[in-house]
């Protein structure tokens, strides 16, 4: 494990904004793990994409295998299975941003 604290991840910049220098610090590494909801929609640039989209498709940018870990507090979502965002808006209108529901996605 290797912690890698840069002025960077206070800044308001999205993940595929990363200055080489720190992007270099990535590429020999065999897992990236980013946590919580902020840095989860950084990662995803912080866009309303289809929830189904897959993880993988938007994080193509990133150098290394990358793993979100995140409790849902705003809409921006990807990579649920198709249908599920709408089965989830019929039982709790919330359940994008009530804390309730997480996601941890791998690629």
């Amino acid at each position: 494990l290797r912690l890698a604290p840069d002025w960077f991840w206070n800044s308001p910049y999205l993940l595929w904004q990363i200055p080489p220098r720190l992007q270099r610090t990535f590429e020999d590494a065999r897992l990236v793990i980013v946590k919580g909801d902020l840095n989860y929609r950084r990662v995803i640039g912080d866009a309303l994409w289809s929830a189904d989209t897959p993880f993988a498709e938007v994080v193509n940018y990133f150098p290394t295998p990358i793993t979100t870990l995140r409790t849902l507090k705003s809409d921006a979502v990807v990579g649920l299975e198709t249908g599920l965002a709408e089965r989830l808006d019929a039982i709790d209108t919330t359940w994008r941003v009530n804390g309730q529901r997480g996601v941890a996605h791998c690629t």
